[in-house]
Order: C-alpha cells, then sequence, then structure tokens
C-alpha cells in the first residue's frame, strides 16, 4: 500500500485516509538532524587556479599582480573571501559555530 504525503493530503473519504496513516506518520519522523560539522571553508582543498584560467588572465590584463591588493591602487582584498560550509539539510539561517573569528580585512567598507 504506497501512499505518498502529498496523494494522503488530497484524501477525502475518511476509508482511503486512513489507509495512509501509517505512511504518513513514519515519513514525518525524520532523522534528526546531523550536528554542526566541522568540514571548514568551501574550497579550502582545491588546487591553486591555474596560470591560464581565463579569470586570472582578465585580472593580470588590468594590471593585478599575484600577491597584491584588489582595487586601482593595489590596496583591496589579497585573499579570497571564505565561505563557510552549513551542514548538510540546514538553511541560511542555521547559526553556525563561531570558533576562530574572521581576520578584518584592511579598507572594508571603501
Amino acid at each position: 500500500n504506497n501512499c505518498s504525503v502529498k496523494t494522503a493530503s488530497r484524501q477525502t473519504s475518511m476509508h482511503l485516509g486512513s489507509l495512509c496513516t501509517g505512511d504518513i506518520k513514519r515519513r514525518r519522523k525524520a532523522a534528526p538532524l546531523p550536528g554542526p560539522t566541522t568540514s571548514g571553508f568551501v574550497g579550502e582543498n582545491a588546487q591553486p587556479i591555474l596560470e591560464n584560467n581565463i579569470g586570472n588572465r582578465m585580472l593580470q590584463n588590468m594590471g593585478w599582480t599575484p600577491g597584491s591588493g584588489l582595487g586601482r591602487d593595489g590596496k583591496g582584498i589579497a585573499e579570497p573571501i571564505q565561505a563557510m560550509q552549513r551542514p548538510k539539510g540546514l538553511g541560511l539561517g542555521f547559526p553556525l559555530p563561531k570558533s576562530t573569528p574572521a581576520a578584518p580585512t584592511p579598507n572594508a567598507g571603501k
């Protein structure tokens, strides 16, 4: 007796609805969400970008040199912004543990 939650919610007959009740109750008891993981930052184990990468070439054609900051004076950010991974199944509003504070970037907000 296969019955999906969508099908069960559409049931108008008391008899047909009772056939699906066990399935719905079983499906609503989802596995508990895993605790926060220390999976780190997105791309922390990625290979370095190659010299012939299109983005790298575009930046160098505009005057940027590896190791210097972005912007006209080279005083912008020198390291990519780090994005922390969230545990699977958790939304944007989930509070991540604050293990290490991010270092302030020079000229942030300019």
